[in-house]
């Protein structure tokens, strides 16, 4: 009986212990803005490419210079900023409710604000910029969504949500597919950088809106031997071609 009742008791707290596993949530406590300081984190280490995370409060996030890693997780109402080549690797992807990601502000609260700086990575196979609320990304470094089946950088997941891409001078973003969906909708402001995406692609996807600087349609360039598209902002000296005429085409195919 005794040995009967310690199995029992044994199982119990393996299946507890199993419970808690993998999640890990933001506190702040620390010094309250450094991803790699354990102290901000209610487990005694620190989050890695097997664990949950969930970072929905209020706050600042900083991953300086390291390389960080998560399993998925959620993001809500967080200012997030990967700076001086640092990089935070989320796969498969980051978790809001029943969505695969991510930059979202939950109904109700400010929403995200993610820089991901020059030299700096952000890496994730799944992306939704805004699930219920709104939220922006802006990019001087490289956002890398995974080209697998399936996967997509998603502006918004609802129709409550928007989600907000700035490209910068020497920024890419590189990802198979993009969308907005369930009537949410999203903006790209092209200030410089790239867009590499799969496919001959010519105009932004249904619920999504694109600005490049000085106004015009920007560049959309296919290359035939990789089968992608790159978007980008056309230097001076095309914009002055295209204002007298020099140019038919502004989408050139290799």
């Amino acid at each position: 009986m005794c040995r009967t009742l310690c199995c029992l008791m044994s199982l119990v707290l393996v299946l507890c212990l199993a419970g808690n596993a993998g999640a890990y949530t933001w506190t702040a406590f620390g010094d309250g803005s450094s991803w790699n300081d354990v102290d901000n984190w209610d487990t005694t280490d620190l989050p890695n490419s097997t664990e949950r995370v969930n970072t929905s409060i209020s706050g600042t996030v900083v991953i300086d210079g390291y390389a960080a890693y998560a399993y998925k997780g959620a993001a809500d109402a967080v200012t997030m900023t990967i700076r001086n080549g640092g990089s935070l690797t989320m796969i498969p992807y980051l978790d809001v409710g029943s969505a695969y990601y991510s930059l979202d502000g939950a109904t109700g609260d400010g929403g995200s604000y993610w820089t991901v700086d020059a030299t700096s990575l952000l890496h994730i196979d799944q992306i939704y910029m805004g699930y219920n609320g709104q939220s922006t990304l802006d990019v001087y470094g490289t956002v890398l969504v995974d080209r697998d089946p399936g996967s997509a950088f998603v502006f918004a997941g609802k129709a409550t949500a928007y989600g907000l891409l700035n490209m910068y001078a020497g920024g890419t973003a590189d990802f198979t597919n993009w969308a907005a969906l369930n009537g949410g909708t999203g903006h790209v402001e092209m200030y410089g950088g790239s867009i590499i995406i799969d496919g001959e692609i010519t105009a932004a996807p249904t619920d999504v809106t694109i600005s490049f600087a000085g106004g015009g349609p920007g560049l959309w360039n296919y290359d035939s031997g990789t089968g992608r598209t790159t978007i980008m902002v056309p230097e001076p000296a095309t914009v002055a071609l295209l204002g007298l005429g020099g140019l038919a085409l502004l989408r050139k195919k290799r």
